[in-house]
């Protein structure tokens, strides 16, 4: 499986540069590794990312609870397959 993933600092964000990020390197990543699916993770408290992720194309295929700062959090892992 290959994971991504990119991380904006927040002065950044809302200006559409993930979105941007993400159609660039999705492809080049791909082709690079001869793959038509690719994987990230993200919290469910990450509503902005989730959606980007959705627009994109991902969806999520499972979720689990972790521990974070001694809090119980829950991971959504996506998976985008490329259907050209």
């Amino acid at each position: 499986k290959l994971y991504i993933g990119a991380d904006i600092a927040p002065e950044y964000t809302g200006k559409g540069i993930a979105t941007q990020a993400y159609k660039v390197f999705m492809p080049f990543v791909m082709q690079k590794y001869s793959t038509d699916v690719l994987y990230l993770e993200v919290l469910s408290t990450n509503s902005r990312a989730i959606h980007l992720y959705n627009v994109l194309g991902f969806v999520e295929i499972d979720r689990y609870s972790m521990e974070k700062n001694n809090e119980l959090i829950e991971s959504i892992v996506m998976k985008y397959e490329n259907r050209n």
